[in-house]
Order: C-alpha cells, then sequence, then structure tokens
C-alpha cells in the first residue's frame, strides 16, 4: 500500500526520505486516534471539562493521519499510471482486496471471540455491501482511488497547468459530499457498496499526486493554511457544541473541509522542506516500511491492553494516550516482524 522508503521518485533513484516522516507521523497519529477515541467514547459521563478538551484536541491533531496516508498513495501511484496503468494497477487492487477478505473474516473472527457477533462468516460478508470492520475500511477506499488513478493521471497529463487551482479545490470537492452526507445527518463512513465508499476520498488522493506538482511551494503559506484549517475546525467544534447540535463532532471526520486543508497544507508544507529533513535512524525506515502492516494489525493490541484493563487515562489523559498507543506500536510491529521471518507478509500484508 505505502511501499517502502527505497521507492524511487521521477527523476533518479535518491531515497524520498520525507515520505518515510510523513509513514511514521501518520502510522502512530492513528493509533494515538484510536487510543484517544476509545477514552473519549469510554469516560463520557465522568470526563471533567479539562480532560474532555485535551482529548479532543489530540484527536483533532490526529485526525490529520488518514488523509496523508490517502495522499501518499496518491503520490506514489498516480504518477505511474500514464503508460500502461492497468498493468500497474490491477496486480495492487488484487492483492489489496485478497488481503482485505482475509483479514474482514480474521476480525470477524476476533470480534466473535469477544462476544460481540453472533455469527463470523455473516458479519464478513457486509464487506460486500460496504461496511468493513472498524479500520479496514480505509483498504476498501483506497481500492476505489486506485481503479481512478488512471483517470487522475490522464487528466493531469492533458492539463497540468492547472495542477495550482485544483489542488485547492480538492476541500471544495470534499466539502459537498461532507456537507450531502454529514450535515444533513444521510450518510457516514460506511455507504450502500464499497464504489460510494471510496469516491469521496479521491479528492484526497488525487491532492498528494498535485500537491508535489503545484507552484504553491513557500512555507509560509503552507503553515498558515494548517494552523487556520486546524483553529477553524476546533471554533467549529466548540460552537456547534454549545449549541448542543448533535452532530458537533463530525467537523473533525477526514471529509471535514477544514481537516482537509489542514492535511493538504501539512503534506505540501512536508514537501516544500524536503531536502532540510535530517535522515531517519534505520529502525525508522524500517517502521515505514511496515506501516501499513502496522496499521492493519493495531487493534488487536490495542484489544487486548484494553482487556487487561490497561487504558490511556493513566496516569493522565496527556501523558496515557501516547504512552498506551507507544506500546501498541511496539506490539503490532511485533507482529507484522513475524509475517516478516514466516513470509506470510507478501501474502497477507499490504
Amino acid at each position: 500500500m505505502y511501499k517502502n522508503a527505497t521507492e524511487e521518485n521521477e527523476r533518479g533513484t535518491s531515497r524520498q526520505d520525507w515520505l518515510d516522516w510523513l509513514r511514521v507521523a501518520a502510522t502512530f497519529s492513528i493509533i494515538v486516534l484510536h487510543v484517544t477515541t476509545r477514552e473519549k467514547v469510554r469516560l463520557k459521563q465522568e470526563i471533567s471539562t479539562l480532560d474532555w478538551w485535551t482529548i479532543s484536541v489530540i484527536e483533532l491533531i490526529t485526525r490529520l493521519a488518514v488523509p496523508v496516508f490517502f495522499m501518499i498513495s496518491g503520490f506514489l501511484i498516480i504518477g505511474k499510471c500514464v503508460h500502461d496503468p492497468w498493468r500497474y494497477i490491477v496486480p495492487k487492487v488484487q492483492k489489496i482486496f485478497l488481503v482485505l477478505v482475509f483479514w474482514m473474516f480474521c476480525y470477524s473472527v476476533w470480534e466473535w471471540l469477544k462476544n460481540n457477533v453472533e455469527n463470523p462468516l455473516i458479519f464478513s460478508l457486509k464487506l460486500f455491501v460496504g461496511v468493513p470492520y472498524f479500520h479496514l475500511w480505509f483498504l476498501l477506499a483506497l481500492i476505489t482511488c486506485y481503479l481512478f488513478a488512471p483517470v487522475l493521471a490522464i487528466c493531469h497529463e492533458k492539463w497540468p497547468s492547472y495542477s495550482r487551482y485544483c489542488l485547492w479545490a480538492m476541500p471544495l470537492i470534499v466539502g459537498v459530499d461532507f456537507v450531502i452526507n454529514f450535515t444533513f445527518a444521510t450518510g457516514d463512513y460506511f455507504r450502500s457498496s464499497f464504489l460510494e465508499l471510496g469516491l469521496p476520498y479521491i479528492p484526497l488522493f488525487f491532492s498528494g499526486f498535485l500537491a508535489t506538482r503545484s507552484g504553491f511551494m513557500n512555507t509560509k503559506p503552507t503553515v498558515f493554511l494548517m494552523i487556520a484549517g486546524l483553529a477553524a475546525s476546533l471554533i467549529a467544534f466548540a460552537i456547534l457544541k454549545k449549541l448542543d447540535v448533535e452532530s458537533y463532532e463530525k467537523v473533525f471526520l477526514p471529509l471535514s473541509p477544514s481537516i482537509a486543508v489542514a492535511s493538504i497544507a501539512f503534506f505540501q508544507y512536508i514537501f516544500s522542506i524536503r531536502k532540510t529533513l535530517p535522515l531517519l535512524p534505520k529502525w525508522a525506515v524500517k517502521l515505514s516500511r511496515d506501516s501499513s502492516g502496522i496499521y492493519l494489525l493495531h487493534p488487536i493490541p490495542l484489544d487486548i491492553f484494553n482487556h487487561l484493563k490497561i487504558y490511556g487515562r493513566d496516569p493522565n489523559l496527556l501523558f496515557g494516550i501516547p504512552i498506551l498507543a507507544f506500546f501498541v506500536l511496539l506490539a503490532s510491529w511485533a507482529m507484522v516482524y513475524s509475517f516478516r521471518v514466516t513470509k506470510l507478509d507478501r501474502y497477507l500484508l499490504p
């Protein structure tokens, strides 16, 4: 899905270290996000105002991780789809789909063992109507993005001069879906089909490609846009909560226009300073390589820690959440390593 850190760029064979930085940061952020949202649900009735805002700010910042992963994929894939795209895309889609089906069944059995589902087979079949398990929706949406990659590549090939304008039109396109499916509460992450699930994320996918080709590369504007996007999300969140709007938390979702703006700005900022970023240590490069496997497997150690009553609230939320996320990351990485040692990773991991 995000291939390794030695991915060649378009001009030669130099490592794209900035992608390693993004993968490592996004991988840890995803785990922090899932620890945070669990704590938010668990403590909803007994949380203090300070802790509630602590959790909300952590959640807001880590919400950038999902759009960033879509943009990384778009950056790596779309540029390779100009010539003979289907020979490149079809094998990738086939592998992701087979991995997705396998892990959907595994997680269905996992939920059955936890007494959360009655029939794991029926639960796993929900995948085919656009209702995957928890975090597996990302793989389902990514398949749709991959299928549209050749079209996006051709569009850019024909109209390359419009990259700058198209890039910042992407949050507006995302915003249309957000207004229709969230503001009016007619939809959610899970739609009626896998195609419909993935379509709203195509603009984010395309943004990763456009962001590296846009002439708008100054660091100060991108930092401003990133802060502005995060601030707009937090302000909207606070206002809607004060007004007791039921769907106030949806402004933090990846399809929120303000989150999309902040994510694109962050991605472009890292790209703009890529030549000044220090090299990551070897262990971090390996973590970057294993990021997709860690994402795929991390709910298992997180569930085990929670079953052992190890939560992100101790000693407090500000420290407990990242500490627990760190140990979940290590446990997930150890699981990925076991797959690599047994060479099962080539069949069972993206």
